[in-house]
């Protein structure tokens, strides 16, 4: 039993990479989309995120992208190979958040509308984060329960 919860909660956590990817493109597609409807030569995107933070998007994408895999190939292993995990899904947590406020502090967030695809990417990390501090748990705990049985069999 214990086996399979494990595995649930690694392809919960690779999935939640997953969905991380489909909102980060979705957002940038919708971005590009907008920018369209405006006419204004894509004025808004050369301001949000601009040239530099668009390339940086290349490198994001990839992180994002690898990390299903990664999940995959480090499940059997020690719980520090699944700390990266936790640690860059909080980082993308915590700067959407932040983003996503500078926007709404700055009045370009008018209604909810507005705001629904930077919710979806704050709904996706969270869950994202809270799965992946579930994953750590799960290991730790499956590594006491197995130090214990080792010394029990000693003992006995």
């Amino acid at each position: 039993m214990e086996q399979q919860e494990e595995r649930y909660i690694t392809t919960q956590v690779a999935i939640g990479w997953v969905l991380l990817l489909l909102v980060k493109v979705f957002s940038f597609s919708a971005a590009i989309l907008f920018s369209i409807y405006e006419n204004n030569g894509f004025l808004s995107l050369a301001g949000d995120p601009g040239p530099q933070a668009a390339r940086a998007f290349l490198y994001v994408f990839w992180v994002i992208s690898l990390m299903p895999v990664y999940v995959f190939v480090v499940a059997k292993r020690s719980k520090a190979w699944r700390l990266p995990s936790l640690i860059l899904g909080t980082l993308f947590l915590l700067f959407g958040l932040f983003h996503h406020w500078h926007h709404w502090s700055d009045g370009e967030r008018q209604g909810f509308t507005s705001n629904v695809i930077d919710l979806m990417n704050h709904g996706v990390a969270l869950w994202l984060v809270f799965a992946s501090a579930l994953w750590i748990k799960v290991h730790a705990t499956r590594d006491a329960t197995m130090d214990a049985s080792v010394l029990d069999q000693r003992g006995a």
